[in-house]
């Protein structure tokens, strides 16, 4: 049979038939894809994720706000304790001990802008102050009814604001000896430029002697008001001191149950979210 380049079947016409199933087998491929990326099982399994995620972080806040909570009530249960809680002993004594003996004469001791007029003098009944502490020693009792806990706290702040008002008591009179000082000094100053004046002007000697024996007495006078402040002065910081020395107990348990606080209301802000 003599070789020709005629075919079985026509070449134009298998070409079409390849194109177009070529574009079916495309359009097929592409089908597949789209209805495998939309199958319901990936929808799902994606929510499933996302609840599994939302699960997983909501079983954290409860874990760690029960433990917010427990550590609340714990902190809670130490400020109460330490608000009812009678100041310790020593430090009561120690305050008596500066408080019922000032270091100085205080009345009479006033100059300067209103001559002769007495400072205060702290008022402390350290017998009476102790008869209030007694009753903070029935704690006990709270737990029975026959004294409640708000009865031995309102106690405790009672205790607290006589032994502040025995500060402030100290602190008034170190501000009054402060302001006579003032006043102390500027006499002096006032007094040792009348001596220069009398140098200056000549003046007699017995009256540039006189007006340095003023020179001479107001400097004797700031001495012993300088002496008499810093004695207050002292003694004001050391019974600030022993009064935060009480109140220390209460200022942990206060700043513990602070931070647990924030820590709930950091919990609360994310559950919200």
């Amino acid at each position: 049979m003599p070789a020709t380049e005629q075919t079985l079947r026509d070449q134009k016409r298998l070409h079409v038939v390849f194109g177009i199933s070529s574009v079916i087998l495309i359009l097929s491929t592409v089908w597949m894809f789209k209805a495998d990326h939309d199958r319901q099982w990936k929808q799902y399994q994606s929510k499933a994720r996302d609840i599994n995620i939302q699960m997983s972080t909501w079983r954290q806040l409860e874990f760690e706000t029960a433990q917010v909570l427990n550590a609340e009530e714990e902190a809670g249960a130490v400020l109460d304790a330490a608000l009812i809680t009678p100041p310790a002993t020593e430090l009561l004594d120690a305050f008596d001990a500066i408080a019922s003996n000032p270091p100085l004469e205080i009345k009479g001791l006033a100059k300067g802008s209103v001559p002769g007029d007495p400072l205060v003098e702290p008022d402390f009944d350290y017998e009476a102050f102790l008869a209030l502490v007694e009753q903070l020693s029935v704690q006990d009792g709270a737990e029975d009814g026959a004294t409640s806990t708000d009865d031995l706290k309102e106690v405790r702040r009672e205790v607290l604001a006589t032994l502040a008002g025995v500060v402030k008591d100290f602190k008034d009179i170190e501000d009054r000896l402060l302001g006579e000082l003032k006043f102390m000094r500027a006499g002096y100053d006032e007094a040792r430029a009348n001596v220069g004046l009398g140098v200056r002007d000549g003046v007699g000697a017995d009256e540039l002697a006189a007006r340095q024996k003023l020179v001479d007495e107001e400097k004797e006078d700031i001495g012993r008001q300088e002496a008499n402040y810093q004695a207050v002065s002292n003694s004001r910081i050391k019974l600030n001191r022993i009064l935060g020395d009480i109140q220390t107990a209460e200022k942990d348990a206060q700043r513990e149950l602070d931070a647990v606080l924030a820590d709930k209301k950091r919990l609360q802000a994310a559950v919200s979210d």
